[in-house]
């Protein structure tokens, strides 16, 4: 990007729109992430990870949807 779009060299405007994402959408991040992590660990151990992952992003999930995105992630 040319520095004459903004004076200064500064970025004073969103460049572009950003995508926001779904819940979903982070969802499907955090499992794809721990597959590759923790695929084929011992479930309570994924169950585990995923909890970390879900309260560090921030999105609210129960003990069942844990166990069952545990099983997707070994699955």
């Amino acid at each position: 990007m040319s520095s004459e779009s903004f004076p200064e060299g500064t970025q004073d405007e969103p460049v572009m729109d950003q995508h926001i994402a779904t819940r979903q959408d982070k969802v499907d991040g955090i499992i794809a992430q721990t597959r590759v992590d923790v695929r084929g660990l011992p479930i309570e151990r994924v169950i585990d990870v995923l909890r970390q992952r879900f309260d560090d992003a921030a999105i609210e999930t129960d003990n069942d949807e844990l166990a069952r995105l545990a099983e997707q992630v070994n699955a």
